[in-house]
């Protein structure tokens, strides 16, 4: 349930939760400290005239007395919140104020009998109304007799004054509660609305165009971040849809010529008789375009299948095998074209490096038919492994000094199905150095290439010793 509630809903329950939780707690807070303070102030209040009725005894012969002259006493006499008494060791009341009624007066001195004669403050109910008790010993002189005086004071009045600031108090916190809430409601649905809108923007895109555009503008910090990725990612998947309509066009074009060229002899040749020598001569030339037939659809497996999956990233080989087996393959075409093929190597042939043999027969084997098909008659192609300076890397460059590339040529480089030589280059696909790149790539590899026109060209590899 809470996971299908919409965010702003979300945001908005927690603040108003959390402020539920505040304005509650400093509530009760509140209620309690102003509920002590005004009954530590009843408290003294209560002690200071027990203390002023104490003040009113005399000592006589007969016992004590009572001095009524005294303005004060005459007040707490009369004050229908406050009750006193005097009463001696037998519990009889030798003096009582008159202020409170008297069914009150009565029910205080049934309880006073019950209480204990201790100095504590406890309450008393009566009718309704609390009162608190406050007990004293009273001796004239150290020889004479005890007395007792208790006092009372009526604590209603203040608790209905405190029940009275806590009704207002909570109706204040709910009306700050309520405020707050529809403020926090509304400053969360105006901030969530453009994840809102964001939403609705997406749902609203179909593949494989994937055509539009956020035209939102971005609330925070938080906004632009989110606003800016997707549009990143968007330009990445139109890229990567355009990438794959152009190389659907490619392949379709690629596939299609080998097999019009075959569909072509065989129509021509079997339009009429022919000797056997015609006969063989168009087997020949549909043999040759299903050999490229072959050779594009393998290539397109390959790219297929590294796309697919990582391919080979947990096995390893040596650099030594590596030299003993790869560049022997190409020796043959170089010494057609009397291209001189050096190999050297440092110690780096002792080490491992991340990928199986045939992954890096692939990798050099594209790149080496690249140097060797494009160079100079005459030339050479030069291959050297060596370690970096840090000795955990492991670089591989080919140099040769063939016809060489333009800066334009390098940037389109890597692209499916392109080729930088288009006049020299009938029999290339244009898919040996993309797959080389693609199959580095997942072997977390680097290729880098510095080539100008007429003066060759150097392709460097790094990768990570194992």
């Amino acid at each position: 349930m809470w996971k299908r509630l919409p965010l702003n809903i979300k945001i908005t329950g927690a603040l108003i939760a959390v402020q539920t939780a505040v304005l509650a707690g400093s509530f009760f807070w509140m209620s309690a400290w102003i509920s002590r303070a005004r009954l530590k102030e009843l408290h003294s209040r209560l002690e200071m005239q027990a203390d002023a009725i104490e003040g009113g005894l005399k000592a006589t012969n007969l016992g004590i007395s009572f001095d009524i002259t005294n303005e004060m006493i005459q007040e707490l006499l009369s004050d229908k919140n406050f009750y006193f008494a005097v009463e001696n060791d037998a519990k009889e009341i030798l003096a009582e104020g008159h202020g409170p009624s008297r069914e009150i007066r009565q029910v205080m001195n049934e309880n006073l009998q019950r209480q204990k004669r201790d100095e504590a403050i406890y309450p008393i109910f009566a009718f309704g109304e609390k009162w608190f008790v406050q007990s004293e010993v009273y001796k004239p002189h150290k020889n004479a007799k005890r007395y007792f005086i208790h006092a009372a004071i009526n604590a209603q009045p203040m608790l209905d004054e405190i029940h009275v600031f806590e009704r207002s108090m909570g109706f204040a916190a709910f009306a700050i509660l309520l405020l707050t809430s529809l403020g926090s409601g509304f400053v969360v649905s105006l901030t969530t609305r453009n994840i809102k809108n964001f939403s609705s923007q997406i749902k609203s895109l179909r593949p494989p165009l994937f055509a539009g555009n956020i035209a939102l503008t971005p609330q925070s910090a938080e906004e632009k971040l989110l606003f800016d990725s997707y549009k990143e990612l968007l330009q990445a998947v139109q890229s990567s849809a355009a990438s794959q309509r152009l190389f659907l066009a490619h392949a379709s074009h690629e596939l299609k010529t080998p097999i019009a060229a075959a569909l072509s002899a065989l129509d021509v040749t079997l339009s009429r008789k022919r000797d056997a020598s015609s006969y063989e001569q168009t087997c020949r030339d549909v043999f040759s375009e299903l050999q490229t037939l072959k050779r594009l659809s393998t290539a397109l497996l390959n790219l297929t299948q590294l796309e697919s999956e990582t391919i080979s990233e947990n096995k390893t080989c040596s650099v030594r095998d590596i030299l003993n087996n790869v560049p022997l393959r190409w020796r043959k075409l170089a010494e057609e074209k009397a291209i001189l093929l050096d190999i050297n190597s440092d110690e780096s042939s002792q080490y491992q490096v991340r990928g199986s043999l045939e992954d890096w027969e692939i990798i050099l084997g594209n790149i080496l038919e690249n140097a060797i098909k494009y160079g100079k008659q005459n030339g050479y192609v030069k291959v050297n492994f060596t370690t970096t300076n840090n000795e955990a890397d492991l670089s591989i460059s080919i140099e040769d000094n063939g016809i060489g590339m333009n800066s334009c040529e390098l940037d389109k480089l890597g692209e499916l199905f392109f080729k930088a030589d288009t006049s020299r280059s009938t029999s290339s696909f244009g898919l040996g150095f993309a797959h080389a790149k693609r199959i580095l790539q997942h072997l977390e590899s680097t290729i880098a290439v510095k080539s100008k026109p007429g003066l060759g060209t150097l392709v460097t590899i790094h990768t990570a010793k194992v």
